[in-house]
């Protein structure tokens, strides 16, 4: 007690009595920042009947989300046409609209993520069309918010993780792979391509690729033995590939029995998700490797 007192007695306050407010005087000058301003999530919420989709809407806007409820799917076709470069968009619609929405090919755009749909009624037929359909998630009424947030944030979050991504495209038709290239950009990839398959173990330590897409064939060169020599490396044998193949008899299935394999033809937009959801799943299994369990911090 003795030296607290000693020290209270000699230190001096170099802000004043913390116990009194801070007040600022006249001739201080305001401190600048750099802060940057973040938009909030947009999120489209299609649903014709008003006493189920107000609330809905109400509660997402407390959540943070920008929402715009429109009741005929038409009007989102409107939307799309000014929606920002820089930032997702996410759907959130009656499974009553998914035919409507699907013929629309509403989510064509590659900022807009795949539809979340809400139903009233549950059954195999419905969850097997909505799947079909390459939903983003599908909730029945009452709508578990809490849930649907959750929902909205991971997809939100695969999007961004996306977009820092690194993919490596390994293919000898020039015209396929300058296209998919275009592609996987206008998502906001990073895409290297390797034409020539003796550059593959020079490019991978200079580009460190997220996960390496391999056509099943690349000049005389087998996709699974180049995969095979890829994974001889240690630093690479954990790395994720993704075989493309034009069609279901266009494969080895022997060969491809453990690897995860893209069958075409695809779409740009199926190509965009297909890709995107496994660098996301790709980022995810890096992380939970390089950190441990319990605390979250490096591992040596």
């Amino acid at each position: 007690h003795s030296l607290s007192d000693s020290l209270d007695a000699t230190a001096p306050l170099a802000a004043g009595d913390p116990r009194e407010p801070y007040l600022p005087d006249d001739d201080d000058e305001p401190v600048a920042t750099d802060i940057p301003q973040v938009s909030p999530t947009r999120v489209i919420l299609a649903d014709p009947d008003v006493a189920q989709a107000s609330p809905l809407a109400s509660r997402l806007q407390e959540h943070g989300y920008h929402v715009q409820w429109v009741q005929d799917p038409v009007e989102i076709q409107a939307i799309r046409a000014s929606l920002p470069d820089d930032g997702p968009v996410v759907v959130v619609a009656d499974a009553a609209l998914q035919p409507l929405l699907q013929d629309l090919e509403m989510t064509s755009h590659p900022h807009i993520l795949p539809v979340i749909y809400l139903a009233g009624q549950d059954s195999f037929e419905l969850r097997y069309r909505v799947a079909e359909s390459g939903a983003g998630g599908l909730f029945l009424r009452p709508v578990d918010v809490p849930a649907l947030v959750e929902r909205i944030e991971a997809a939100v979050g695969e999007f961004q993780s996306a977009r820092r991504s690194r993919v490596m495209l390994v293919d000898d038709d020039r015209a396929r792979v300058m296209h998919a290239q275009a592609v996987l950009a206008s998502a906001g990839m990073e895409v290297r391509v390797v034409v020539e398959p003796a550059d593959i173990l020079a490019q991978l330590p200079a580009f460190r690729p997220d996960i390496l897409l391999l056509e099943t064939r690349v000049g005389p060169c087998s996709g699974p033995v180049l995969a095979r020599m890829v994974r001889l490396q240690p630093e690479w044998q954990d790395l994720p590939v993704v075989f493309l193949t034009a069609g279901p008899g266009d494969v080895d299935q022997d060969a491809l029995d453990t690897e995860d394999v893209l069958t075409g033809p695809l779409t740009d937009r199926s190509l965009i998700t297909a890709v995107r959801s496994r660098c996301y799943r790709a980022r995810q299994m890096a992380r939970q490797i390089s950190r441990d369990r319990l605390s979250g911090t490096l591992v040596a």
